[in-house]
């Protein structure tokens, strides 16, 4: 409803209004359980190396860009919950939802790309071996 021509009507903007209302409850619960399992992943991959060395290689180094990639997504997330969604249902109850609705489909297309560049880091993460190099004791 929000990529469809003509979808700038009131009536669908509101629901729209309330669906991301209703997924931002449902988004901020999967990113928290993403941030905890990332952070074990991390924990037990590199608990035994230094962290530092491990950028060295290229599994560190597309595990940093993974990172930095999922904080680019939440940063549109934040954006999107915090002044994009508000500035819809202002417009939906002014009934001009359509200048609202250009900047959220921007952000959300940015959004759905890094979740794909994401994708494709962790598949490529997937064929490689982590090459931790253990602490010198």
């Amino acid at each position: 409803m929000l990529f469809r021509a003509g979808s700038g009507q009131v009536d669908e903007a509101r629901q729209t209004c309330r669906v991301l209302a209703d997924f931002a409850t449902v988004g901020s619960s999967l990113v928290v359980i993403l941030l905890l399992t990332g952070l074990a992943n991390a924990f037990f991959i590199l608990r035994d190396g230094d962290p530092w060395a491990a950028l060295a290689a290229p599994y560190g180094q597309l595990l940093a860009l993974k990172m930095v990639l999922f904080v680019g997504m939440l940063g549109l997330a934040g954006v999107n919950r915090l002044r994009l969604t508000p500035a819809l249902s202002a417009a939906v109850e002014n009934g001009d939802p359509e200048r609202a609705l250009k900047p959220l489909r921007r952000s959300i297309v940015l959004e759905f790309g890094l979740g794909i560049g994401i994708l494709v880091l962790v598949a490529w993460l997937g064929t490689l071996a982590p090459n931790t190099t253990p602490v010198a004791s």
